[in-house]
């Protein structure tokens, strides 16, 4: 095993309530905590599969049948993503902003569709973890790590454990037992408060009015309303099918790629250049720019989620986005290292030709990653991998 093989985190076994940053109440928020000093990405992805989540170098777990604002992870599929009407004006705007430097928003851009506004208060953005003396937990986390001295380590270790499709249901099961074990605890506790509670315990319904016609959308009111009269003008209902699929087509209008790929003029007012770069540990490229990051980090702090000036440090910047506990990986092509990943890494190319690049899934075989990433006439070729 070597030296950047294992993981070294320091457990916090207090579990008292703190700050919720999204009900704002102030002493309802649990969760289990750890300060990872260094991990691997193996580590960092077991836990995540978990429920833990990372801030910074701080992990957490939210107790999930205890705490006020349970979350759980949502993923979305990139592939099938379709913008907002909201989502579309943000994109407006900013385009507007590139190509002739507007900055004022149109009449209805500050709302979104659904008739909300970019504030702090319901935001389903993440907020920084309010947990009591977090700074302090830093300080003597940063001194333990001094006084620490890796002896050995277990050989077991190195064989990772691999969550099965049967752990996964388990886990997942366990997950909505305690979510309804929440519930229960909830209506207990504003039933037997006598008044003092100000939660209302609604009363279980009795479902829908099967006497009456379930209820439609307007679209689709519209449509058959639609349907109805071209039937009465002698149209069949071959002819109306093909009718309502071309008009279909004609209103999609615009997909994601066309939005985010909008043509600016000759001489636009910006520009906008996107790059990737090493936060942990900071690149040159980091530090020209780090000074601009914050100064954004600390805007939207603020008009986002209503956070003081005095809250919105350059400390706090970099505990909670820079700091990261994960490791830079050197694999050498054909090392033991290189070949436990050799299925992944083929599988993730393999999507990534057919989704991006709409290529044939012959095309995509184990042979054509090999030839196009892996082969090089190079002497001792490296993979980086790094772990974010």
């Amino acid at each position: 095993m070597s030296a950047r093989d294992y993981s070294i985190v320091e457990y916090y076994a207090e579990h008292e309530g703190y700050r919720c940053g999204y009900c704002k109440s102030t002493d309802t928020n649990y969760s289990h905590g750890m300060w990872a000093h260094k991990m691997t990405v193996h580590d960092y992805q077991d836990l995540i599969d978990r429920g833990w989540r990372r801030s910074g170098r701080y992990c957490y777990k939210p107790t999930m049948n205890v705490t006020c604002c349970p979350m759980y992870t949502i993923k979305c599929a990139a592939v099938d993503f379709k913008l907002s009407k909201s989502q579309k004006k943000v994109l407006k705007r900013v385009n507007r902003f590139l190509s002739h430097g507007d900055t004022k928003a149109v009449a209805d851009d500050s709302v979104s569709a659904g008739g909300s506004s970019l504030t702090s208060e319901g935001s389903d953005f993440p907020v920084p973890l309010d947990i009591p003396d977090l700074h302090k937990k830093a300080l003597r986390a940063e001194k333990n790590l001094e006084n620490t001295k890796v002896v050995s380590v277990d050989p077991s270790l190195s064989g990772r454990i691999d969550i099965s499709s049967e752990q996964k249901e388990i886990f997942q099961d366990k997950e909505k037992k305690e979510s309804k074990t929440d519930d229960a605890l909830g209506e207990t506790a504003s039933s037997g408060t006598g008044g003092s509670d100000s939660r209302k315990v609604c009363r279980t319904g009795t479902g829908a009015d099967v006497s009456r016609p379930p209820c439609k959308k307007a679209k689709l009111i519209r449509l058959e309303r639609k349907h109805q009269k071209l039937l009465k003008q002698g149209y069949s209902e071959t002819e109306i099918d093909s009718m309502m699929k071309k008009g279909k087509q004609q209103q999609e209008g615009k997909t994601i790629d066309d939005i985010l790929n909008e043509p600016l003029p000759a001489n636009p007012a910006h520009r906008l250049e996107i790059r990737l770069v090493r936060s942990s540990p900071p690149s040159h490229e980091f530090e020209q720019t780090s000074q601009q990051a914050y100064e954004v980090y600390r805007k939207y702090q603020m008009a986002v989620h209503g956070d003081p000036p005095d809250k919105c440090t350059h400390r706090q910047y970099v505990r909670f986005l820079v700091n990261s506990p994960l490791q830079l990986v050197l694999l050498k092509v054909g090392s033991p290292e290189f070949m436990r990943s050799l299925v992944a890494s083929q599988k993730l190319f393999a999507k990534y030709q057919m989704a991006i690049h709409n290529e044939p899934p012959e095309e995509c075989k184990p042979q054509n990653f090999y030839e196009f990433l892996v082969d090089s006439p190079l002497e001792n070729s490296l993979l980086f991998y790094l772990g974010v």
